[in-house]
């Protein structure tokens, strides 16, 4: 199941979500809440409870908390984005560790909000790709009892003071890289006795599915004996999961645009005459 990534202003009464998550700095003089969307009093609330409630803004550290005036949410969690002097890309790795800390302690809650005071593209595609990795639960071969596998958030909302139209590709960039390496973690803990060369194959053909400009065609051992794969076909005779082939074809529009303009172009060019 992917998880649904929106951008969220700043307006936390009319969010849809059951937890909000707000950042702690770890500062000179002691935690502290990061910038947020709160109103001041209930963000000066919270900021005097840090310290009496052991919050040090350490990365990993989550609190949770009752909801608060000013957020629709029932509960406030806590999350530590490191220290406050972090700067350019360690205080974007800090952010993306500290949103894939929040969505992977609070797995098993359905809707999820993350506003940790970010401003910038780069902020937000950090923040939404560590949403993403953080929100993985996988049952594998195992059974599956209430306590022994979570289900992964449903939607992660990002509150951030950012233009849709510039915060909308860096939060499809960022459910790409996670979703991707999602799948590739299933694939790593796939045991050996379910992952073979038709159930890869079957399985590159169910991802495919979610793109439209990516095609695939899977080659069945009958195929590959029939079309003269030798090799291929050779190769796996001795094992009882014979082989198959995936043939994964990615056309980018763009550059199916550029042909076409090439190509009539060239089509409209005169034949020189002698």
């Amino acid at each position: 199941m992917s998880t649904a990534l929106s951008l969220h202003t700043n307006d936390l009464q009319s969010l849809n979500a059951e937890i909000l998550v707000l950042g702690v700095f770890s500062g000179e003089d002691g935690p502290y809440l990061a910038s947020n969307s709160l109103p001041d009093d209930s963000a000066q609330s919270i900021n005097k409870l840090l310290e009496s409630l052991g919050a040090t803004g350490a990365l990993d550290q989550i609190l949770r908390l009752p909801g608060v005036e000013g957020a629709s949410s029932d509960i406030i969690a806590l999350i530590g984005l490191g220290s406050d002097t972090t700067i350019d890309q360690e205080r974007l790795d800090a952010l993306r560790f500290a949103a894939g800390s929040a969505t992977r302690q609070l797995l098993g809650t359905a809707h999820i909000a993350l506003d940790f005071g970010i401003t910038s593209r780069d902020e937000i595609e950090a923040v939404a790709h560590g949403a993403v990795l953080g929100s993985f639960s996988e049952e594998g071969v195992r059974s599956k009892t209430a306590d022994s596998v979570r289900d992964e958030a449903e939607s992660i909302t990002i509150v951030a003071k950012a233009d849709a139209s510039e915060a909308e590709p860096a939060l499809v960039r960022a459910v790409i890289l996670g979703e991707a390496t999602k799948d590739a973690r299933r694939l790593v803990n796939m045991p050996p006795s379910h992952l073979y060369p038709e159930s890869f194959a079957n399985l590159a053909a169910e991802l495919v599915k979610d793109y439209s400009d990516v095609s695939i065609e899977v080659y069945p051992y009958d195929r590959l004996l029939k079309e003269g794969f030798g090799g291929i076909a050779g190769v796996g005779q001795g094992s009882p999961r014979k082989p198959a082939l995936a043939v994964v074809k990615y056309t980018p529009r763009v550059l199916l645009h550029m042909w076409l303009s090439l190509a009539k172009g060239l089509l409209l060019i005169p034949a020189e005459t002698p």
